[in-house]
């Protein structure tokens, strides 16, 4: 390998190691904004957080936090090198998606019967 070659492979190297390191920035950020919007969830029980929330903010809480859990453990999956497309947690994924369907539905169910009153 000539001394040209071995330098333009040197700076391909550390252009991918600057990719590779601000990826890891951006997840970190992303990482500490989840654990902020977590911490009211770890300062008080699940009863406390949803005892002044109507039924429908109740079950949009239940379906977040049940995405929320589901979906790391999908990154987690990635990040292991496992599939996560062929694990069982595909499908609770799917599972919640309906729900989620489901409450944008009623969400749009109750606009309208307020709007016609």
């Amino acid at each position: 390998m000539d001394l040209l070659a071995y330098c333009i492979k040197i700076l391909e190297m550390s252009d991918k190691a600057d990719k590779a390191l601000a990826s890891l920035e951006h997840l970190s950020a992303n990482l500490l904004a989840v654990d902020a919007a977590t911490q009211e969830l770890e300062d008080h029980t699940y009863s406390e957080c949803s005892a002044e929330l109507s039924p429908l903010e109740d079950a949009k809480l239940s379906v977040s936090l049940a995405y929320s859990v589901a979906s790391l453990f999908f990154t987690l999956q990635n990040a292991s090198g496992i599939d996560a497309t062929k694990h069982q947690i595909q499908s609770e994924l799917s599972g919640i998606k309906s729900y989620v369907m489901k409450l944008q539905e009623l969400k749009k169910k109750n606009a309208s019967e307020t709007n016609r009153n």
